[in-house]
C-alpha cells in the first residue's frame, strides 16, 4: 500500500519542478527505489523535448538518492567543461552559472580515470586535498563533502560526466551503480537533444551562409518590443546573376558567402538574415542614429575593400513612429536607389 501511495503521488505530479521531497522513503527498500526510477524514466521518455526529459531524470535521481545536487557537465569546443544541466535540493545554492568553461586541468584527473573506464567516488573530500588540489578547491567552494561522477562516452571517448553531490555515504555503492545504469539513458537523451537542436537550427538558418533565414527574421520582427529603437540595413549582392551565368553557381555561392563575411565585420551573427536569393537584412537594435549611420558607412568601406559589390539601403527610427514593415520597405527602396546609382556610376549594363 505504501508503495502504491508513493508511486501515485509521483505519477500525479508530472512537472519535475513541483515534485515534493520523499521524506518517508526507506533507503533499505532498493526494489521500491528502482520502481521510482522506472517511474521517472517513464515520465521523462514521454516528453517530446530532450531538455525537459533530462531535467526530469535529474530531479528523480536527486530526490531518490537524497543528494544536494545532480548535474551534467559537457566538454565544450575549447576542451573545457560546461555545467549544462542542474537540479538542486531546496535550500541548496545553484552552481550552474558559476561552472561554465571550467578549465580542463580542474577535472583532468577525473578524465584520466574515465579513459580507463573508472568512475569517481569520493566519500570524504578532505582525502583528496593533497592528491587533487585543483579539484579539491573547486569542490570545497561548493560545500561538497562527498561526490560520485560517472563518465559519458561517445565512441569510447569521454565527452563529459554527470553526478551527484553529497549523497548519503552509506548509499555510495548503490548510488554509483544506479548512476552507471542511468548513464545510458542520459547519453541517449543528449544525442536526441543534439539532433533536435540541429533540426531547429536548420529550420531557422540559411544552409549556405549560416545566417538567419526568412522564418527567423519574421519571428524576430514579431518579438521586437514596441519601444525598441531599430535600424534596418537592406543589402543586395550586385552582380550575382552575372557571376552565376558566366562562372557557374559555385562561384555565385562563394560570392554570397563573401558578402556575409563582409556583413559580419560590422554586424553580429544574430543580427543578420538572408531573405532569399541575393538579398540580406541586418537588424540593428542597440545603436542610436549616429552610431547606426557610422556602421552603415563602415559596411560600405568594407564592401569596397573586400571587392564585394553590395547595394545598401538604410532606415532608422524609434519604432512607434511607423510600422516595422514600413521601415523595412524604406530601407529596401533606398537599396534600389543605391543599386541604380552603382550601375549609372560604373556604366555597366544591368541587364547583362
Amino acid at each position: 500500500m505504501k508503495r502504491d501511495k508513493i508511486g501515485f503521488r509521483l505519477s500525479a505530479k508530472l512537472d519535475w519542478r513541483e515534485m515534493n521531497s520523499i521524506e518517508y522513503l526507506n533507503f533499505k527498500d532498493y526494489q521500491h527505489m528502482e520502481t521510482l526510477v522506472n517511474e521517472g524514466l517513464r515520465i521523462a521518455m514521454n516528453r517530446v523535448m530532450a531538455d525537459e526529459s533530462l531535467n526530469i531524470i535529474l530531479s528523480y535521481l536527486g530526490e531518490i538518492l537524497q543528494a544536494d545536487r545532480v548535474y551534467i557537465f559537457e566538454k565544450n569546443k575549447r576542451g573545457n567543461d560546461d555545467n549544462t544541466y542542474e537540479w538542486v535540493r531546496e535550500g541548496v545554492t545553484e552552481e550552474i552559472h558559476n561552472l561554465q568553461d571550467l578549465p580542463a586541468e580542474v577535472c583532468a584527473k577525473w578524465y584520466q580515470d574515465f579513459t580507463e573506464g573508472k568512475i569517481t567516488a569520493i566519500k570524504d573530500l578532505e582525502e583528496t586535498k593533497e592528491s587533487d588540489p585543483l579539484q579539491y578547491e573547486n569542490l570545497k567552494a561548493q560545500n561538497i563533502s562527498s561526490i560520485i561522477t560517472v563518465p559519458l562516452y561517445d565512441h569510447g571517448v569521454p565527452i563529459g560526466f554527470y553526478g551527484v553531490d553529497n549523497p548519503p555515504v552509506q548509499m555510495m555503492e548503490y548510488t554509483a551503480n544506479l548512476l552507471q545504469i542511468m548513464g545510458h539513458f542520459v547519453l541517449a537523451l543528449l544525442r536526441q537533444r543534439n539532433l533536435q537542436r540541429r533540426l531547429h537550427h536548420l529550420s531557422y538558418h540559411d544552409d549556405l551562409t549560416k545566417v538567419g533565414n526568412r522564418r527567423l527574421f519574421a519571428d524576430v520582427m514579431e518579438q521586437l518590443p514596441e519601444e525598441e529603437v531599430v535600424g534596418f540595413v537592406y543589402c543586395d549582392v550586385t552582380g550575382l546573376k552575372r557571376v552565376n551565368d558566366e562562372q557557374g553557381h559555385l562561384a555565385g555561392d562563394k560570392l554570397l558567402q563573401d558578402a556575409v563575411r563582409v556583413l559580419r565585420t560590422v554586424f553580429s551573427e544574430d543580427e543578420l538574415f538572408r531573405l532569399g536569393g541575393d538579398e540580406f537584412v541586418a537588424v540593428d537594435k542597440a545603436s542610436d542614429e549616429v552610431t547606426f549611420s557610422r556602421k552603415v558607412e563602415l559596411l560600405r568601406r568594407e564592401s569596397r575593400q573586400q571587392q564585394v559589390n553590395l547595394s545598401i539601403g538604410q532606415a532608422w527610427q524609434h519604432r512607434p513612429e511607423n510600422q516595422l514593415d514600413t521601415l523595412l520597405a524604406k530601407a529596401e527602396q533606398n537599396m534600389y536607389i543605391d543599386k541604380a546609382e552603382y550601375y549609372k556610376r560604373t556604366g555597366i549594363n544591368r541587364r547583362r
